[in-house]
């Protein structure tokens, strides 16, 4: 129900809108946005932060985030299976 009511305001984004509805019916197939793709670009942030000593802790934690589930398996799996990762 979020995704719907998030449309097309500030909060919206193309990703969440097609990620939210994946996730909410644990649909992972077909792959459209690999998790190690996320974590690699994810990643390219948090090191460009650190290097201009900046501080960004929500993106550090969802990398953090990204990393276990990738080192559970799911790195060629779809984003929406991070799911699976919180829910445990």
């Amino acid at each position: 129900l979020l995704a719907p009511a998030l449309a097309d305001g500030f909060a919206d984004s193309k990703p969440f809108q097609i990620l939210a509805p994946r996730m909410a019916t644990q649909t992972f197939e077909p792959v459209q946005w690999k998790v190690q793709t996320l974590s690699k670009d994810l990643n390219n942030a948090v090191q460009l932060a650190r290097s201009l000593e900046l501080d960004i802790p929500v993106a550090q934690q969802a990398l953090s985030q990204l990393k276990a589930h990738q080192d559970q398996g799911f790195a060629e799996a779809d984003l929406a299976s991070l799911i699976q990762q919180i829910n445990h």
